[in-house]
């Protein structure tokens, strides 16, 4: 069947589905012609008042724009999610029917041999953006990356028709979609990166003038009508890598695993093929990436070779390490693995100084050591076991025990092409492709709130909201290109190239250009926007070096790279300690600061109590006014509570809570947050910051709500034109802030993962506006 066979089957479907009415009316296009090629050649009266379509390219004239999809009005109707006919989903084009159109598109673009000249075969993850977040922010376009994000989930992928997006949301609170990524192959060209040659996503980076950027020329796919006067065939193939929890018996000193385990073999080391690692799908002439899904925190478990017993997969843990009286190996009741002693001062000085962290991740920084193997392979919770800090703070420093290990699904790898029929032996590269954890907030992106957090300092205590799209190390150097037609391969998938985190599009000739506004519709995103290029160890990747195993592989001897391995194993006992570090990863990670009182990273982006769960002691659970439910941790936030004749505080504790529990109990991660997209967290940074800078009687812009001592206790929505006596309008937030004093905090009897904090009976009441208006007052806690 020809392309245009193919591209008219896709339009009489999508036509009898209501398309056909609807671009008849609003464009004069008919996707239904007898001569269809004809009609979709034609010049067109491109009406660009019609909702979705004000971002069409504004070259654009017809349906059909040979060798450009964003030119092409047909494909930015069905491609863009701003484009939303009132048709039920069924009716709105899959992935499927876009590579077709694609295909079509791309094929019709003139092609000569010089094309070919200096050109190489280049695999791509990418997606068809509105303007607002296009790498140019001109018009809605393409955008490409030689990296994509696919993340794990508990349910089956779960394709959002309207939004032209898979979606990890689903109705089900307990279940969260496995995220894919989607890839091609085009022929690509090293530009530098200089705005006459591309635009690149996000701010400019030091150097990218001069650096080398591979920038897609024409998709490829297989048959005759790709190149004229060649058949073309295309063969893709993944090859992926999960060696987290192997790395932790290898580089934390002391650690070991029982006789007979092998750390060599699943769960502590997986690589492709294999079924619990990734899925590779066909769509068209492009593939999808995806987990396989699974909980998101699974028992690990290997056949013991010398009992033949199927065991827990697990490793003993090391004694307590110190340096200068601190513990280097221990991080609350976490097992922190650390490179060296200098990698321990360094850190310590980085964290001092505020500096960004770059000590590389060799092994997973945080293990979670709080479940102990027995002899019979059940599993004691120390938490429990020690309820008190000090007895479950000895047991863990005294190591020499058996803990258990987890996996979560969390690998990186590469997505390869093996195209035959060019002619000519090209140069290959593959895209890095990364399975990383869940995004609490799919519909939010670091690039939105960077722009915001530029505008606005000292927001945050640490971490930061710069997206990955702007980072510039090399990616993993141990990934091996996959196996080609039965035959194995050892060669390296990826070299020194700092460049393959990029998202680049068309050139525009000028730096881009800021966002006039936010999108109108907040897809979810796989491409390295959506990610996070802070490390502590990171969120979706983080830093390594491995220069030791680097040398010993005879790659790369110097420069940090991207790779998954050195993120916390499993990822929920990182959460916990970056979401009390005020979030850290700002679309990524909750802010749980002010659940666990942490005064050194003040809560910078709130969650509402709701959010964060009401505690079954919560003084509006006793009173009947809400019911109580946890968060979005399995866990509760604080409340006000009075001790004797003492106001207080109860909160989290956080060396005894415990998201390990959580996600083997599927408390974790309950639900994603849907409707919190960047606008809605970035007006909550608003009032947030407005209320603090009022409460310490500061010149208007110069909060500093990332070292304020206001500890906030409740926060709450509010319809202000619905509340008796309020001098305030429209919608809002309550918020309510204590001070603690300098009492020891207090355990709270019988609750080993909640606390006790005293504070001073003032409290400081905010009612305060999206506009920015607040008033404040104070009330007096009752003994």
């Amino acid at each position: 069947m020809s392309l245009l066979s193919e591209v008219k089957t896709v339009l009489d479907k999508l036509g009898r589905a209501g398309w056909r009415n609807y671009l008849l009316e609003t464009q004069g296009l008919d996707i239904c012609a007898a001569d269809l090629a004809a009609e979709l050649s034609r010049d067109l009266n491109v009406n660009r008042a019609i909702d979705g379509f004000d971002d069409f390219a504004p070259q654009g004239r017809r349906a059909i724009e040979p060798g450009d999809p964003a030119r092409s009005l047909l494909y930015h109707a069905l491609a863009s999610p701003d484009v939303r006919p009132a048709l039920p989903d069924s009716a709105y084009p899959s992935w499927t029917d876009l590579d077709c159109l694609e295909n079509y598109i791309y094929g019709l673009a003139p092609f000569s041999e010089a094309d070919l000249k200096d050109a190489v075969v280049a695999v791509f993850a990418y997606e068809y953006r509105a303007r607002e977040v296009s790498t140019h922010r001109q018009h809605a376009d393409l955008a490409f990356s030689r990296t994509g994000l696919a993340r794990v989930g508990t349910g089956e992928a779960l394709y959002k028709a309207p939004e032209r997006a898979y979606t990890p949301i689903t109705v089900d609170p307990g279940n969260i979609a496995v995220l894919p990524a989607r890839y091609g192959v085009f022929l690509a060209k090293w530009r530098s990166g200089a705005h006459a040659e591309l635009s690149l996503l996000g701010d400019e980076v030091a150097g990218d003038a001069g650096r080398k950027f591979l920038y897609p020329i024409r998709k490829l796919f297989a048959g005759p009508e790709c190149l004229p006067g060649r058949t073309l065939s295309v063969q893709f193939a993944e090859s992926h890598r999960s060696e987290k929890i192997r790395r932790i018996i290898q580089r934390a000193p002391g650690a070991r695993v029982p006789e007979g385990l092998d750390i060599n073999r699943a769960p502590y080391f997986r690589e492709s093929p294999d079924p619990e690692l990734v899925r590779m799908t066909p769509v068209g002439a492009t593939v999808m990436i995806s987990a396989p899904p699974a909980p998101l925190v699974r028992e690990a478990w290997q056949v013991n070779s010398k009992t033949g017993a199927k065991e827990r997969a697990r490793f003993i843990v090391p004694p307590r390490d110190n340096l200068l009286g601190q513990p280097i190996n221990r991080h609350y009741t976490a097992f922190m693995i650390l490179g060296s002693r200098l990698d321990a001062a360094a850190e310590k000085i980085q964290g001092l100084l505020h500096l960004k962290n770059v000590v590389p991740r060799n092994a997973p920084e945080f293990v979670h050591i709080r479940r102990q193997v027995n002899p019979d392979q059940s599993m004691t919770d120390l938490n429990q076991e020690f309820p008190s800090y000090d007895g479950l703070a000895n047991k863990i420093d005294a190591g020499d025990y058996e803990a258990a290990l987890f996996e979560d699904g969390v690998c990186d790898g590469c997505v390869a092409a093996f195209v035959d029929g060019l002619g000519r032996e090209l140069p290959a590269r593959p895209a890095f492709s990364v399975v990383a954890a869940p995004s609490f907030f799919p519909r939010a992106t670091e690039l939105d709130l960077e722009n915001w957090t530029e505008k606005h300092p000292n927001q945050f205590e640490e971490g930061s909201a710069q997206p990955l799209c702007e980072g510039r190390h090399y990616v993993n150097p141990h990934i091996r290109l996959p196996q080609r037609d039965g035959l194995p391969s050892d060669t390296r998938a990826f070299g020194v190239d700092d460049s393959v985190v990029a998202v680049v599009g068309r050139p525009y000739g000028g730096p881009n250009r800021p966002p006039e506004k936010q999108p109108l519709v907040y897809s979810t995103h796989f491409l390295p926007d959506a990610g996070s290029n802070e490390f502590f160890p990171g969120w979706d990747v983080t830093v390594a070096d491995d220069r030791e195993g680097v040398k010993k592989e005879g790659l790369f001897e110097h420069g940090l790279y991207y790779t998954t391995f050195g993120l916390g194993s499993p990822y929920p006992e990182d959460v916990k300690f970056c979401s009390a570090a005020n979030g850290f990863w700002p679309s990524a990670s909750p802010d749980a600061a002010r659940t666990f009182h942490r005064v050194d990273t003040p809560t910078s982006i709130l969650l509402l109590d709701r959010e964060l769960g009401h505690h079954p002691q919560h003084p509006e659970v006793l009173s009947g006014q809400v019911k109580s439910e946890p968060g979005w941790d399995g866990g509760y936030g604080p409340f006000f509570q009075a001790h004797g004749a003492q106001a207080g505080v109860n909160y989290g504790n956080l060396s005894h809570t415990d998201y390990i529990t959580a996600s083997l109990e599927q408390r974790f991660g309950r639900a994603l947050f849907a409707d919190l997209t960047s606008d809605v967290l970035i007006e909550r940074m608003a009032c947030h910051r407005k209320c603090i800078e009022t409460i310490d009687k500061r010149p208007q812009g110069t909060a500093q709500v990332n070292t304020t001592n206001y500890w906030m206790i409740t926060a709450e929505e509010r319809d202000w034109d619905t509340v008796p006596g309020s001098e305030l309008k429209g919608r809002g937030y309550l918020f309510e802030y204590a001070l603690a004093t300098k009492d020891n905090p207090e355990d709270v009897a019988g609750q080993y993962d909640r606390a006790w904090q005293a504070i001073q009976p003032t409290i400081y009441r905010c009612e305060v506006t999206v506009d920015g208006v607040v008033r404040t007052s104070l009330r007096t806690l009752p003994a």
